[in-house]
């Protein structure tokens, strides 16, 4: 039996319509998260990210709260498409 994530990695277009599905989930996540969680991001200097996929959350983090610095750390596979 494969596991999800080897098989992701061998077939790189369902690879990346997971990871755009995944982005569009992001966007519309953030956008009440940029709305409703001011207080708990604006006391914020920096962020991990861990599993970003394509960074579209640090992305959208540091848009709106542009103090914050963003570190972004997923598989090498992910990082290299970005």
């Amino acid at each position: 039996m494969t596991e999800f994530w080897e098989y992701m990695a061998g077939e790189t277009s369902v690879e990346d319509l997971f990871n755009e599905a995944m982005a569009d989930d992001s966007n519309f996540v953030l956008k009440l998260m940029a709305e409703q969680c001011k207080g708990t991001f604006g006391e914020l200097s920096s962020l991990v990210d861990v599993g970003c996929g394509t960074g579209t959350v640090a992305r959208a983090i540091t848009e709106s709260f542009s103090k914050i610095k963003c570190t972004v750390l997923d598989l090498p596979q992910v990082v290299a498409n970005c």
